[in-house]
């Protein structure tokens, strides 16, 4: 698909044949999350580093790609069929730098089926400025072994929460958030498809939709 992901800004996807869900949101112009994709073109620098947790086709990534081409790319999408995709897409769409890909579960304890967010960076000798994480529900496991990373202070995080799927294993959202130094600033993008609706403190929001956004920044780098 030749999709118009933010005005005059496009992107090449191969997506599966049948997911309505994707079609048709690539089918419109700026169809796909704009208050994130916003985010990535007023604040990506040449300087930055990203990593794309649970990836899908890559479109984020093929985004940050086309915004800042020399930056290097960390992609996760552990569901087969997906990573096919997502292989495609990293060739189609890949700036200066290939994208490095993976089919793990970003977690918290390490296998032949997962990692953390620690061990990866420290095995692999990068630490991300910038993190978008869209894992429904795993997303208190992935951070909980970030602590490094976190300490570190020098990264931007975008999380999709999903409460409901949160719940299903007895996780609150509470936790989640628990998980950053109280000194870390945290803003929620409540209606993720809804240009009119921006970031805003009122973190009671985040259970207002089934799946809204949450920036986290520690206050020094803290951007919105």
């Amino acid at each position: 698909m030749h999709t118009e992901l933010m005005k005059d800004l496009f992107i090449d996807l191969e997506i599966r044949k049948h997911d309505n869900l994707w079609a048709d949101r690539l089918s419109q112009r700026e169809g796909h999350e704009p208050g994130i994709c916003e985010w990535f073109a007023k604040y990506l620098t040449p300087k930055d580093s990203f990593f794309d947790i649970g990836s899908c086709y890559g479109i984020f990534s093929a985004l940050v790609a086309k915004l800042q081409p020399s930056i290097p790319i960390h992609a996760w999408e552990p569901a087969f069929a997906n990573f096919l995709f997502l292989e495609q897409n990293a060739k189609r769409n890949k700036g200066n730098v290939a994208w490095k890909l993976s089919r793990k579960f970003v977690s918290d304890t390490n296998d032949s089926e997962n990692t953390t967010l620690d061990e990866y960076c420290k095995n692999n000798n990068i630490y991300p400025t910038v993190i978008k994480m869209d894992i429904d529900g795993g997303e208190y496991h992935a951070l909980k072994n970030a602590e490094e990373l976190i300490k570190r202070r020098k990264t931007h995080f975008l999380i999709e929460i999903h409460p409901q799927f949160l719940g299903d294993r007895n996780i609150k959202v509470d936790q989640v958030l628990e998980l950053f130094p109280k000194d870390f600033t945290i803003k929620v993008l409540p209606e993720i498809r809804d240009k009119n609706l921006g970031w805003t403190d009122d973190l009671s929001l985040i259970y207002s939709d089934f799946n809204p956004y949450i920036y986290v920044a520690a206050e020094e780098i803290y951007l919105l």
